[in-house]
């Protein structure tokens, strides 16, 4: 069969298969999404991130909250190239959740494609080619990342690796050059991805130089380190915000919350509730959902892709002088990745190992060492890169334990194989209902009808630490994709401590005098009281600094008697303050 209608044809399976996977998604691009939590913040961020790059890209990292801070996407992950790979149906839909939903749905397709192809390369195997892709998108530690798409959209890790060993195995500067186009993109839309990639090239060229008794000169040359000097600018380019924030606020993640959010062995058999075997293993391992914790990480990928793994590991380890250098390239990629994704310290049954003493893991070097690493916060994540490459690792091994059987064996086990990955999906994924831009509050209309300077707060205002409540700041960032005001609310993997503490006192005081005094010296002109919302803090006895939250009427009426603002307008439970 022709190449491109392999291709052609294994896309159409993938596609397919992502469509059962996320279904109804694709029917309801722009009103549905897996949660209201991250998604709607990732949503501007994608939203903003197109805006800016065709209004001012000098100006890139610009964005409406926080106000007044500046480099506001600086405080998250960028997802540009996911941004604009979502653009269109974004903006024919009219509703910004698309730009999300794409994302999560295209991640999915291109990440069983991409494992396809870079296995059919090796293997010139269909079938098993097939089930390395299938393995990647039914598992239950890739569709976990379906909040988290900066690290569910990293299709473009195996491309880089695919054309990285083109250029080694023909020798070609131009496949180099390919491998480098896709550490870009996949660098530019999150840094981490960008690590994956950056460790696989250091591996797989060592494997290549050591095995093959080539100096290092006869794959690389000097127009290669240039070209990949090049690359490391274009990234520094886009970095260099993210430093400016480190810098201005003193900032970098603290290592005992990288300890927190790292894998823990026993959670390689910790599952979500998308697979079907969540109770026979949370029964295994004495648990149940009840009993979760926010140190539990769904770190199972899966029965028959776990299986795979084991044979994979046995395999290697047993015939390691004779495995090809692009299988045990593969194979020690995959176990870094696992090993990085058990973050600084060893844990074992949710605590930290110590004895006879701390048990130090390689991530404590890097933390330490490589630069931006301190940034990272989510070690876990590593485990990606080991379902990336044992995907492609285990077909290769499952094709040589399958040459010894016969021809049609050779084709049904894979069949069956995929058949029991497939099976193991606890269909359907929960999707929740996205507030369309036609239902927004009719606050947001008239705040829209502002002028274009014009700077907001809304109030109840919260911190990040104000769980549940918090949610709200989630909202108000999403109906702002609409208004496009810039306001002093925001929500981010990171804020300005100076914001949380203005967040606090503002919260406590308002609507003191002291109160708007703090929000003239922000900057901010007018206000938008949720008074339904500080009833229902009042209600829930909520305190700030020992504080008690008043009553959504009792600070109207303080508000209202205040010469310092004047009431312009009202929608319902929402009142629209100008300060003079």
């Amino acid at each position: 069969m022709d190449k491109k209608l392999i291709y052609l044809f294994a896309g159409i399976i993938y596609f397919l298969a992502a469509v059962y996977i996320t279904y109804p998604l694709i029917l309801h691009l722009g009103s549905i999404a897996t949660s209201l939590r991250d998604e709607l913040l990732i949503s501007w961020i994608q939203v903003t991130v197109v805006e800016n790059l065709f209004a001012n890209p000098l100006q890139l990292f610009s964005g409406n909250i926080f106000y007044p801070y500046t480099n506001v996407l600086a405080y998250s992950d960028l997802h540009l190239t996911s941004a604009l790979l979502s653009f269109v149906p974004a903006f024919l839909t009219g509703q910004a959740i698309t730009a999300i939903n794409m994302t999560f749905f295209s991640s999915l397709v291109l990440l069983g494609f991409a494992a396809f192809i870079l296995s059919y390369h090796l293997t010139r195997n269909f079938s098993l080619s097939i089930l390395s892709g299938l393995l990647i998108q039914f598992s239950p530690a890739t569709l976990d990342k379906n909040v988290h798409v900066q690290i569910l959209a990293i299709e473009w890790v195996l491309f880089s690796i695919l054309f990285f060993l083109l250029s080694l195995q023909k020798k070609s500067f131009s496949y180099f050059l390919l491998s480098l186009l896709f550490f870009l993109l996949q660098t530019l839309n999150s840094f981490l991805p960008g690590y994956f990639i950056v460790v696989s090239y250091i591996v797989i060229a060592s494997i290549f130089v050591m095995e093959r008794r080539k100096k290092v000169s006869y794959y690389f040359q000097r127009k290669h380190v240039v070209a990949f000097f090049l690359s490391l600018c274009i990234i520094g380019l886009v970095a260099f915000p993210y430093y400016k924030v480190s810098r201005q606020f003193s900032y970098v993640r603290d290592i005992r919350e990288v300890v927190h959010l790292s894998l823990q062995p026993e959670d390689l058999l910790y599952p979500n509730d998308l697979t079907r075997l969540q109770p026979l293993l949370l029964f295994l391992s004495n648990q149940t959902v009840e009993t979760q914790e926010a140190s539990f990480k769904v770190g199972y990928i899966g029965l028959v892709f776990s299986l795979l793994s084991v044979i994979t590991f046995w395999y290697v380890l047993k015939h390691i002088k004779k495995v090809p250098a692009e299988l045990l390239a593969l194979f020690i990629i995959a176990i870094i990745g696992l090993v990085l994704s058990f973050g600084p310290a060893l844990h074992l049954g949710r605590k930290t190992v110590h004895w006879p003493s701390l048990i130090p893991l390689p991530y404590a070097i890097l933390y330490y060492v490589v630069p931006g690493f301190q940034g990272i916060r989510s070690a876990y994540r590593w485990e990606m890169l080991f379902v990336l490459c044992m995907s492609v690792s285990s077909i290769m091994v499952l094709q040589k334990l399958l040459k010894r059987l016969q021809k049609n064996m050779q084709l049904i086990i894979p069949l069956l194989l995929s058949v029991f990955v497939i099976a193991e999906f606890n269909y359907p994924i929960q999707f929740v209902s996205v507030p369309q831009v036609s239902s927004f509050p009719p606050v947001y209309s008239y705040i829209r009808s502002l002028p274009s300077e014009a700077t907001i707060v809304e109030m109840p205002i919260y911190n990040w630490n104000m769980a549940p409540y918090s949610t709200r700041e989630l909202e108000r960032v999403y109906f702002s994709t609409y208004h496009g005001k810039k306001m002093l609310n925001g929500a981010s993997g990171f804020s300005p401590p100076p914001w949380q503490e203005d967040v606090t006192e503002l919260l406590r005081t308002f609507p003191s005098r002291k109160s708007i005094v703090r929000l003239k010296r922000l900057e901010i002109r007018y206000i938008v009281l949720h008074a339904a919302e500080y009833d229902r803090l009042n209600k829930d006895k909520f305190m700030v600094s020992g504080t008690n939250i008043r009553s959504g009427n009792s600070i109207l009426d303080s508000l209202q008697q205040e010469r310092a603002v004047k009431r312009m307008n009202r929608f319902g439970d929402d009142y629209i303050f100008k300060i003079l």
